[in-house]
């Protein structure tokens, strides 16, 4: 028995170095090839999940600028429309009626009516900036 352990203590070692060897290289080789069966499948599935995020976020910023841009033109239409041209106007006109219309009162309110366009236009142009800057389209 002490023989035979000993046989087997002293045997060459070259075979099973050779059979590691070859089963290594075709270890790496099967990894090779999965890796490049795999890359592009990966990579595809990675462009999708990164479109669907993209799609999504700029969704979200388009439906932002889209309120910007609304809401800078529901607040042109009030501060322009009914604040500086409608109430002063009716105002005069109601003055007019009763008797009471002043010289001070015309010229108020012809300033106001002439500034309105103006600061409707300023107020619209925030907004649609404000819209632009949401969406993105300085960065492009």
């Amino acid at each position: 028995m002490k023989e035979q352990i000993q046989d087997g203590l002293n045997c060459d070692f070259s075979d099973i170095q050779e059979s590691f060897k070859e089963k290594h290289e075709q270890m790496k080789e099967n990894i090779r090839e999965n890796i490049k069966e795999n890359i592009p499948a990966n990579v595809q599935e990675n462009i999708e999940q990164f479109k669907v995020k993209r799609t999504s976020r700029q969704y979200a910023r388009m439906m932002a600028g889209g309120m910007c841009s609304l809401i800078g033109t529901l607040l042109a239409i009030y501060v322009a429309g009914w604040l500086m041209l409608f109430v002063p106007v009716k105002e005069a006109f109601t003055a007019f009626m009763v008797g009471a219309l002043t010289k001070k009162m015309v010229i108020t309110t012809a300033i106001k009516c002439a500034l309105s366009l103006t600061t409707g236009g300023a107020i619209w142009c925030g907004g649609y900036i404000l819209s632009r800057k949401c969406i993105g389209y300085e960065e492009a």
